[in-house]
């Protein structure tokens, strides 16, 4: 997380910021294909599920007659495939249907959900690059509570998935198509948390106990002054919360993280404090300190 107001915002409320798809950092997030060939009824099975969704009230061509001219729409098209004719016609009306089914069904996905990312790697140098404004800001070790955890599913790195048309009345499977993502953000490794969230904002956060922020990783360029921040707003948000360093140079990133464990954490910051606005030029220093395990008197007088 960057170092700005809402990241200081989020430790201190105890809540993570739900993103909608317009404010992902992927233009192509939430996509997805329909193929009528993936259904195992083809023609007949794509005219059933228009059926289906004209009994429900949902209109196959939005703007058109209305309900009962689809209807009637429909009911011509199935009896041209029952009866064996040519279903070249019949093909490109259902193809035409089914964009239009698709575009629907993207904007109820798109209005419906939002995600908060994590990811399985705290120490990859271009997650700190864009997401840590350049290792400025901080990483956050999150355990997940029971409820969570459902929500919380890796990415599939395969691009957009395919559906059937089916598909788009599966209710149970409809966020599936949220786990995706093109092949050239694998090195995000992320764990995304999807759930529903309302069009009003008010529920616009994936709210957690303190308790569940396991380790605080500072960037190896953070200031003393967002490290003073940090720990305001962990304090006034209540509960113990580990703290841990990464190393001064970006080269050693992948070797370079130093954790405090919970018992140390108030050592740790003690001595992040001791540093004060001088804490870019101490790190070195810092960790050797960290690194004694020493009690909070001994650490200071060593410093």
């Amino acid at each position: 997380m960057p170092p700005n107001c809402y990241t200081i915002k989020a430790l201190r409320e105890n809540a993570f910021f739900a993103a909608s798809k317009e404010k992902l950092n992927d233009a192509r997030e939430f996509d997805f294909d329909v193929d009528l060939s993936k259904g195992e009824g083809g023609l007949s099975e794509s005219l059933e599920v228009f059926h289906e969704l004209l009994e429900k009230g949902i209109s196959i061509n939005p703007g058109g007659e209305g309900i009962e001219s689809d209807k009637n729409l429909v009911e011509g098209l199935k009896e041209i495939v029952d009866k064996g004719g040519s279903t070249r016609g019949v093909e490109e009306v259902v193809i035409r249907r089914s964009e239009v089914l698709k575009s629907f069904y993207k904007y109820l996905i798109y209005m419906k959900y939002k995600t908060v990312s994590f990811s399985k790697n705290n120490n990859n140098p271009l997650m700190w690059g864009h997401y840590a404004q350049g290792g400025r800001g901080l990483c956050v070790g999150f355990q997940p509570n029971d409820e969570q955890k459902v929500d919380i599913k890796p990415v599939i790195y395969t691009g957009k998935p395919v559906i059937s048309l089916r598909d788009v009345l599966n209710s149970s499977r409809e966020r599936d198509v949220l786990y995706h993502k093109d092949g050239a953000w694998g090195y995000e490794e992320e764990l995304r948390y999807v759930k529903t969230f309302s069009k009003d904002g008010s529920d616009d956060f994936m709210n957690f106990h303190r308790g569940q922020i396991k380790t605080i990783i500072f960037g190896s360029e953070v200031s003393g002054k967002f490290v003073e921040e940090v720990f305001s707003a962990l304090e006034e948000g209540g509960g113990d919360v580990c703290y841990g360093l990464l190393d001064k140079h970006i080269s050693q990133l992948a070797s370079g993280l130093r954790y405090f464990d919970h018992q140390w954490a108030d050592k740790g910051k003690v001595m992040l404090r001791a540093l004060g606005n001088d804490f870019d030029s101490n790190v070195q220093k810092s960790r050797m300190i960290a690194e004694d395990n020493m009690s909070v008197e001994d650490m200071l007088k060593k410093y």
